[in-house]
């Protein structure tokens, strides 16, 4: 999709974070937070779904998971302000 839609399309942003769901249900913490970082760097911003999402049930105490769900509502804001 990066290649095809671009690396910030939303399409490009939602398989990131798939790709973490994925990760993050494996055990494999340190990925599924890249992946998130990756795709909220990029411009994701749906906070909520991050938040709710049972994929990332492992990583809801962790502190760097919960910086980024606030980074993606930063970004959610950002986006209504422009």
């Amino acid at each position: 999709r990066r290649r095809t839609l671009g690396a910030d399309n939303p399409q490009t942003l939602d398989s990131l974070c798939a790709v973490a769901g994925v990760a993050a249900l494996r055990g494999d913490r340190s990925a599924a937070l890249h992946h998130l970082e990756e795709a909220i760097d990029l411009g994701y911003s749906q906070a909520d779904s991050l938040a709710e999402d049972s994929d990332f049930e492992s990583l809801r105490a962790d502190p760097v998971f919960i910086e980024l769900v606030e980074r993606a509502r930063n970004n959610a804001a950002e986006t209504a302000n422009s």
